[in-house]
């Protein structure tokens, strides 16, 4: 990036209303972005992406073609458009419209009508997440070895997960799609790190938290990665005994930071 960390970023802007796409172009302008695409529609920017590859795509929740969550689902499922930064600007509040996207990866989520400066908070989580494959846990420490157990029942969080670890030097990876599979791998193999999200079918986080804490495997550290908002399940969940809570969306330092404490690295 040159002096201006965003004068070279080229954005693609998926927004059915005039007046939001006036609101970024101007925000775009105050902060000398100058590549700055929109389209009307998903399938178009499926189809155009490939050709002129995005640094950031910023979608509306709702598009004339398609959702967002199918849109983000798509983008992250296409290997060469994976790790593209995702922001979403939305009026919805409600947790079972924004969890989805939460779940599939997206970078940060702009509350209609948003400011300048919310505008450019978002850009900087994208510009994180641009830069993952730099961040390592430790540089003088050896952590390709350390066994990791990621829980999810949403195979595209568990590989958004997974990503994000990876580029951070871990390379040993279980997957387990609920609380109850869970389980069966931690009576199979030793595992150094467990990463879990809370809300699952059969057994969720709070309950497998709980069954591993009460089996004598209370060294392993447990990291909850999770969009919940309600605090009193939060707080079972701390008393359940879990190392450390990350919220959905979070940048690639956050957990990076998350990981230091709980690893001891």
């Amino acid at each position: 990036m040159p002096e201006n960390r965003y004068a070279e970023l080229v954005l693609l802007v998926l927004e059915p209303s005039s007046m939001i796409r006036k609101l970024i172009s101007r925000y775009c302008q105050e902060l000398g972005i100058s590549q700055l695409d929109f389209m009307e529609n998903g399938s178009l920017a499926l189809a155009e992406m490939p050709r002129r590859q995005p640094d950031v795509v910023i979608s509306a929740l709702y598009l004339e073609d398609m959702s967002s969550d199918e849109l983000l689902t798509r983008i992250r499922s296409t290997a060469a458009l994976a790790a593209t930064p995702f922001i979403l600007l939305s009026s919805e509040t409600r947790f079972d419209k924004l969890d989805p996207l939460r779940q599939a990866g997206v970078t940060a989520i702009l509350q209609k009508p948003f400011t300048s400066h919310e505008f450019q908070l978002g850009l900087e989580h994208a510009l994180q997440q641009m830069n993952q494959g730099e961040i390592s846990l430790d540089d003088g420490a050896d952590i390709s070895d350390l066994r990791v157990l990621i829980v999810d029942d949403s195979t595209l969080a568990r590989r958004h997960t997974r990503r994000l670890l990876n580029q951070m030097g871990l390379e040993r990876f279980v997957e387990a799609g609920n609380g109850e599979e869970a389980l069966a791998c931690l009576h199979q193999q030793d595992f150094d790190l467990i990463v879990t999200d809370l809300n699952m079918p059969a057994m969720d986080g709070e309950q497998l938290v709980r069954h591993i804490r009460q089996d004598n495997a209370r060294a392993i550290p447990i990291l909850m990665i999770t969009s919940e908002e309600n605090e009193s399940r939060l707080a079972a969940v701390h008393q359940a005994g879990v190392s450390a809570i990350c919220d959905k969306p979070f940048a690639g330092d956050e957990l990076r930071q998350t990981l230091l404490r709980m690893l001891q690295i």
